[in-house]
């Protein structure tokens, strides 16, 4: 058990400020406590919003001397409850100097920012995908576990896991050649070989009119636009994705987004008008991969996604898996929406 957190000393206090005029010290601030830095570009790309209400807050921590010792981040983004936009407000960037740890001031700072946030805008819900310290400081003021985000994998090349077991080495070939025969088997079994793709990394207006067209009654599911996605994917500063995407009559029918990278191709986000057309382009975009050189294919989805069956009926296999929470302010009548939520909505 770990012994109790002493009382914050009165000398920490909070305070709150926009994003714009803060860039630098928010980018030396974070830097300061992660292991990957990252510039005010980034930073710049990832704090941008289309909310014209709801704008970007960054809550802050001083000591007495009045250095920010410790930050959070609030950006509202657009998403669609219940088939109505509303603006949720994500939370990232919480640190607290490793200095400062231990005193109970990523609580106090997160408290503060409920209340601020609470009174400012009493019907916005707001999501994250929280450190363990982090979580338990948010559940102290009053967010919700909204279910557990999961990493699935899927394997293509068996020889690069073989390749870590030097006793199985005189059975893999053997091994690799009857387990691409199976996985290719049961994609043939599935479709995939009969579904057309088409690939692209801009979004026009065809996305907006499959977005319009998607179902969205009773879910909890971020902005999936043309404008959101050019933001979100196409102008991003530092990785590059592409999209997959299937047709049926010359409308899109369903896309994913993916990165590739080492051998291993990451799914960020994935839509389909239905689940069939999900799983049609899945399948054959798996049959595609085995012609390249990529090992295995990952994606993380929520615990009560819709499209975790498709993945699933291919093969993908859950791994490591972490808690995302909410919270809601407002007293609505009726159940809560249904989370919809990939790695894409991480803001990565």
């Amino acid at each position: 058990m770990s012994p109790p957190q002493q009382p914050v000393p009165e000398e920490f206090e909070c305070r709150v400020t926009d994003y714009a005029g803060v860039e630098a010290q928010i980018v030396a601030l974070r830097n300061a406590n992660r292991q990957s830095a990252q510039s005010i570009p980034y930073m710049d790309w990832r704090y941008r919003t289309a909310e014209s209400a709801h704008q970007p807050r960054v809550f802050w921590i001083d000591d007495k001397q009045g250095t920010a010792v410790g930050m959070a981040g609030l950006i509202p983004r657009t998403f669609w409850i219940d088939g109505k936009p509303e603006a949720v407000a994500v939370l990232g960037d919480i640190s607290v100097n490793a200095a400062q740890r231990g005193k109970g001031l990523g609580k106090k700072l997160l408290g503060f920012m409920t209340r601020h946030t609470d009174q400012q805008f009493p019907q916005r819900r707001n999501l994250v995908i929280p450190t363990d310290a982090a979580r338990n400081a948010l559940a102290a003021s009053g967010w919700e576990n909204g279910g557990m985000l999961v990493r699935h994998v899927l394997l293509l090349d068996l020889a690069r896991k073989l390749e870590w077991l030097p006793a199985a080495r005189v059975f893999a070939k053997p091994l690799v050649a009857v387990y691409r025969r199976l996985a290719q088997g049961l994609l043939r079994l599935k479709g995939g070989a009969a579904t057309t793709l088409e690939t692209g990394t801009g979004y026009d207006a065809r996305f907006d009119e499959f977005w319009r067209a998607v179902p969205k009654a009773g879910l909890c599911i971020a902005d999936r636009s043309a404008a959101t996605l050019a933001w979100r994917y196409a102008a991003h500063p530092l990785r590059r994705f592409q999209w997959v995407g299937s047709s049926d009559a010359g409308a899109l029918s369903a896309y994913l987004i993916f990165e590739l990278d080492a051998g291993t191709c990451t799914i960020y986000d994935v839509l389909g008008r239905s689940q069939r057309d999900v799983s049609r382009l899945l399948t054959a975009f798996i049959a595609k991969l085995f012609g390249q050189q990529i090992y295995e294919v990952q994606v993380t989805l929520n615990d009560c996604h819709p499209y975790r069956p498709a993945f699933r009926g291919l093969g993908f296999l859950a791994r490591d898996r972490v808690v995302f929470q909410y919270h809601d302010p407002s007293t609505r009548p009726g159940d809560a929406p249904r989370w919809v939520l990939t790695h894409g909505d991480k803001d990565i």
